[in-house]
């Protein structure tokens, strides 16, 4: 009787152990299992969230002027010298000039990159402060000086048909739902591309459309005759 209360009490402790053993391993798997679930989530998703604001980061830095392995597709971020670029016939410039011509224009051909000539930059001068503050149709120098403002930009130049020859201040207000001052050629856009910014295309400035996602110059029709 004894010996069978002996082997009865072995067993019981036996199996409290092994019962006992088992709930702290699930316990401690469970938990173990659920912190390096938990642990590999955090990390996983903050490795993923790193990964994503880096990338959108990179989105954004590359927004204006864009790089695609070797053949540059939009504008690099810095005036390229060679090498195959798309879409041809996109002008990209470099500087923060109101007159292009005082700017780094490079242009896509389908040869690849190419600086343009017969851009004219006659000279610089000191814009005044504000748009409303320069001289409309008053005497400027120097002829092709042009000033760019958020209310519009001015441009020294003679005006068209006119007996007076001296080039003088004439100011265009800026287009409903373009930007200003000016945008660089070839920056990245999303107006419509039936709107056409106009910088005073018809007194020595320029008109830039969107096309493709980036700006691009404009024709303009002017008239024969403008009056000061």
């Amino acid at each position: 009787m004894r010996t069978t209360k002996l082997v009865l009490g072995w067993f019981c402790v036996a199996a409290l152990a092994a019962c006992g053993g088992s709930t702290v391993g699930v316990d401690g798997d469970g938990d173990s299992g659920g912190g390096g679930g938990e642990g590999g989530s955090t990390d996983g998703g903050g490795t993923g969230g790193d990964g994503s604001t880096t990338a959108d980061s990179g989105g954004d830095g590359g927004g204006t002027h864009q790089d695609s392995g070797n053949t540059s597709t939009g504008c690099p971020t810095s005036a390229p010298s060679s090498g195959a670029c798309s879409p041809v016939g996109l002008e990209c410039e470099y500087g923060n000039n109101a007159n292009p011509g005082c700017d780094s224009i490079v242009d896509c051909t389908q040869n690849g990159w190419q600086e343009a000539t017969g851009e004219n930059c006659s000279g610089q001068g000191t814009c005044p402060t504000t748009y409303d503050a320069v001289p409309k149709n008053q005497d400027c120098t120097p002829d092709g000086f042009s000033c760019g403002y958020s209310d519009g930009q001015c441009n020294c130049a003679p005006v068209a048909m006119s007996a007076h020859q001296s080039p003088v201040w004439q100011c265009t207000p800026t287009t409903a739902g373009c930007p200003a001052p000016r945008p660089d050629l070839g920056t990245v856009c999303s107006v419509s591309s039936s709107t056409t910014c106009d910088y005073g295309a018809c007194n020595g400035g320029v008109a830039e459309v969107c096309v493709g996602g980036h700006w691009q110059r404009a024709q303009t029709a002017c008239p024969a005759s403008q009056g000061q």
